[in-house]
């Protein structure tokens, strides 16, 4: 699934050390983690719909861009 046999915490960890270190979004930084590591974005995208952290961060910043439609009370 991952590269390396990298476990899903250490996907959370990397996907966490791109955003504070490179000052990117989650959604820039799972789609820069997939062009890095040559994943396609359908696995990262199962990983974090396992991951209720990450899925909240995405979808609060989702809600930021008006992809969409959400309120205060959803997170």
């Amino acid at each position: 699934m991952l590269e390396n046999k990298k476990t899903p915490d250490d996907f959370i960890k990397d996907i966490d050390n791109l955003v504070s270190e490179s000052k990117l979004d989650y959604i820039d930084a799972l789609v820069h983690y997939c062009e890095i590591n040559g994943l396609e974005i359908d696995v990262v995208a199962s990983l974090v719909k396992k991951n209720p952290n990450l899925k909240a961060k995405v979808y609060s910043r989702c809600i930021e861009l008006n992809l969409v439609k959400g309120s205060a009370n959803l997170l």
